[in-house]
């Protein structure tokens, strides 16, 4: 079980390698159907954040005042 966020850089690169690796075997199909489901998933989570109210003053945050 690893401790910290702090890995070699050999380690790094193995990991690198293996995600390269595992991109390159996914044929152009599976990888469509990774961009479909991660689209509805974006469209899903949107669609729980409320929408502004067109009437709703608008709010500068950046001013203290």
């Amino acid at each position: 079980m690893r401790t910290s966020r702090e890995v070699s850089t050999s380690t790094r690169q193995k990991i690198a390698q293996g995600v390269r690796k595992a991109h390159a075997q996914k044929t152009e199909t599976e990888k469509q159907q990774t961009r479909a489901k991660q689209s509805a998933s974006m469209r899903a989570y949107w669609k729980t954040i409320p929408k502004k109210e067109e009437d709703e003053p608008q709010v500068d945050y950046a001013s203290p005042w």
